[in-house]
């Protein structure tokens, strides 16, 4: 859980750093995920808002299945 947080900080500080990786989906098309061990992170970047939406946290098998 504290990886988790600590990559939240990370996401909160720079949502649009390299290591984030915008998702190929069309049930989400600007969502982005990050990587904490075996867990994945979906969040949604909105610029008109200037707000970062966590959409889900996820484990690694499941991530393709939701997305």
């Amino acid at each position: 859980m504290l990886r988790i947080n600590k990559k939240y900080l990370e996401i909160l500080k720079n949502p649009y750093e390299s290591e984030f990786i915008e998702l190929t989906s069309n049930k989400c098309p600007k969502c982005q995920r990050a990587r904490v061990g075996n867990y994945r992170i979906i969040f949604y970047v909105s610029e008109s808002k200037k707000q970062i939406e966590i959409i889900d946290i996820i484990p690694r098998k499941n991530k393709y299945r939701l997305f």
